[in-house]
């Protein structure tokens, strides 16, 4: 009953609202901003060297682990040729 009883205030109370209206040059001057504010940004050829050396560091990184890997299966068979000789228990 206070249920239905909210929800019809809550209802009542919107019934006189008008729709909110922009002003008639709104639109105008949007536009007149945007083109007084539109240029043309340039990123410093430093800061463009640096990522390029950067994204090339990674790729090199990269490759390393990748053909690093081949040989690590052989250090995974040693070590558990070591766990076999020495067993241990957990308590």
């Amino acid at each position: 009953m206070k249920k239905n009883q909210w929800i019809d205030e809550v209802v009542s109370s919107i019934k006189g609202m008008k729709r909110a209206k922009p002003d008639s040059l709104l639109y105008t001057q949007i536009q007149n901003k945007l083109r007084t504010e539109a240029r043309t940004l340039f990123i410093p050829k430093f800061k463009v060297g640096i990522t390029f050396a950067g994204f090339i560091i990674l790729c090199l990184l990269n490759l390393y682990v990748i053909f690093s890997s081949s040989d690590k299966s052989e250090n995974i068979v040693k070590t558990k040729s070591t766990i076999d000789f020495f067993p241990q228990q957990l308590y």
